[in-house]
């Protein structure tokens, strides 16, 4: 029986073992694909990224990052995913490497929050829990590279790899997906503009000569880039490196039909020197009394959660929601920014009511299973 907790790797000679830095991608400002030459094109997923080794005791599913556990060196997520585990060592060689994203699909559409459902504490491991969940919200693996199979051909160029991948992945089935590939842009531009609103994040764009590097930004990636005038209602502090208080994220609104504010997302990129310089931008905006703020007051609008693991401990401050920015986003998910906005600016000619929902475009309806198809 294979099992995820089985660590021992592969022992014969050349053989790739974990940990193996992920190749990585760089923002592209590209309006017309057809002007970039010897590329190929695939959809920019928005899960966990995952590179999956089957060896002869297991599968392991090295995620990013380092782990928090004592004596190990990577994050093995397989654990979390008991249904990946049984379909790769029920459908790949031993000795297979592959570099893909994990991702949960729920009515035709990726959902991240349904994904994020799926990591549980690692002391679950085996657990009902995780069973549990593993038939309610299943994930796929979306397999976009491969780095042996089962021989090494990390430095075999993409074009090489890729048609290895496809070789390997006939007869898989789900929850083992092969990524769509495509050299030709019209596709791809069809790709970035039809799909965004089944969750697809944007291209990857892959020169079809270069190998697989370990931790190295060679591939280019286009995502989705709107602006939008928002409230900034609210604050979350952080220590500085010489023990000040200064901003660490602002907390971003925007009205409903009915004039309810709701809490839509953060903006936290900031140097040092601006978050300091917010502290006194925000002051003057300082509520005095925090129950007649909308995300306080009991009015039935989304609100910032409280402390968490993902506002390391820090509750949130309110302000008095009149102070408008424009921020940068990619996409809208379920009423809020899908990832952090990026500050643009500071909007002092716009009136807060004028921030609604009516600036976030309505998308034509896609499935993501039209994309998969083979």
């Amino acid at each position: 029986m294979f099992t995820w907790h089985d660590h021992v790797m592969d022992q014969r000679p050349g053989a790739l073992a974990p940990p193996i830095e992920p190749m990585l991608a760089k923002a592209m400002s590209v309006t017309d694909l057809t002007s970039l030459r010897n590329v190929a094109f695939e959809p920019k997923w928005d899960g966990f990224r995952c590179l999956l080794f089957r060896t002869g005791q297991g599968i392991v599913m090295q995620g990013r990052g380092r782990s928090r556990t004592p004596g190990d060196d990577y994050i093995d997520l397989a654990y979390a995913f008991p249904e990946i585990v049984a379909a790769a060592a029920a459908q790949l060689p031993v000795g297979v490497v592959l570099d893909g994203e994990i991702v949960a699909i729920r009515e035709g559409r990726l959902d991240f929050a349904l994904l994020s459902s799926r990591l549980r504490p690692r002391s679950e491991a085996a657990g009902p829990s995780i069973r549990r969940l593993a038939l309610e919200a299943p994930a796929e693996l979306l397999v976009f590279d491969v780095l042996a199979c089962p021989e090494p051909v990390m430095d075999k160029p993409f074009a090489t790899r890729r048609a290895r991948l496809e070789a390997l992945a006939v007869g898989w089935a789900e929850p083992l997906l092969l990524t769509p590939s495509t050299t030709d842009p019209r596709i791809a531009a069809g790709w970035f503009e039809r799909f965004e609103s089944s969750g697809v994040d944007g291209l990857i764009v892959k020169p079809d000569g270069e190998p697989y590097a370990p931790g190295k930004r060679t591939q280019g990636k286009i995502k989705h880039q709107r602006t939008a005038d928002v409230v900034v209602a609210g604050w979350r502090e952080q220590v500085s490196k010489d023990g000040c208080v200064v901003v660490g994220s602002l907390l971003l609104g925007m009205h409903d039909a009915s004039g309810g504010l709701h809490f839509v997302g953060g903006a936290s990129a900031f140097t040092a020197r601006a978050r300091a310089e917010l502290l006194h931008t925000i002051a003057p905006f300082v509520a005095d009394d925090d129950r007649a703020h909308p995300w306080t007051s009991g009015d039935d609008v989304r609100t910032p959660g409280g402390a968490s693991r993902w506002s390391k401990g820090k509750d949130w401050r309110p302000l008095s929601p009149s102070l408008v920015a424009e921020v940068s986003y990619d996409q809208v998910e379920s009423g809020r920014f899908r990832h952090a906005a990026g500050f643009v600016r500071w909007r002092p000619d716009r009136e807060a009511s004028s921030c609604t929902f009516e600036q976030v475009p309505t998308l034509e309806a896609s499935s993501i299973e039209d994309l998969l198809q083979p």
